[in-house]
């Protein structure tokens, strides 16, 4: 029976280390989560995976969601996922959004460590129903052995768009002993 002031229920950080789950995300929307730059800029929070938690058979997964809105009808917009601040998915333009205000959008990413490097697929949806789905060959050349961080960020074409990021949650799943 547990003493005085302890429970007999684990708390969420403790059953994921028994099971091998690492999550991070957002519970709010912190400055600096819209994008309007024609240049490369990161959505807030990113994650730090600690060293030697990836191994062959690890999988991340990557899940965020948000509002766009574009003006005219032509901007485009590039969106990047980088560990250790290498792209894990190769540069894909998405090109033609409709002019728009606050229209969703969600992507959804995940990454496999394998023995010859990591492989991954992405899809990107927006609220117009253009789909882009996402991969290519394995990335190699990762150091493993020391803390990577995984981010997340976008790029337009031009200025006057913007794009924000209201729920972002990624996991390390780490293979089964």
């Amino acid at each position: 029976m547990p003493g005085y002031g302890t429970s007999p229920f684990q708390s969420a950080a403790q059953v994921a280390a028994a099971v091998g789950l690492s999550r991070s995300g957002n519970s709010r929307i912190p400055a600096g989560n819209v994008v309007t730059s024609t240049s490369e800029t990161a959505f807030l929070p990113k994650m730090t995976i600690p060293a030697n938690t990836l191994v062959p058979g690890s999988c991340i997964r990557l899940l965020q969601f948000g509002l766009y809105s574009s003006s005219g009808l032509t901007p485009s917009i590039t969106p990047r996922i980088r560990l250790g601040g290498v792209s894990l998915l190769p540069l894909r333009a998405i090109m033609g959004l409709i002019g728009t205000a606050n229209s969703p959008w969600q992507a959804d990413a995940t990454f496999l460590v394998t023995e010859s490097g990591i492989v991954g697929t992405g899809i990107l949806t927006i609220d117009d129903n253009q789909v882009r789905i996402f991969g290519g060959p394995p990335i190699v050349g990762l150091n493993y052995g020391q803390p990577l961080d995984l981010t997340s960020s976008a790029q337009w074409s031009a200025a006057g768009n913007a794009i924000t990021c209201q729920g972002w949650l990624a996991e390390v799943l780490k293979p089964a002993p």
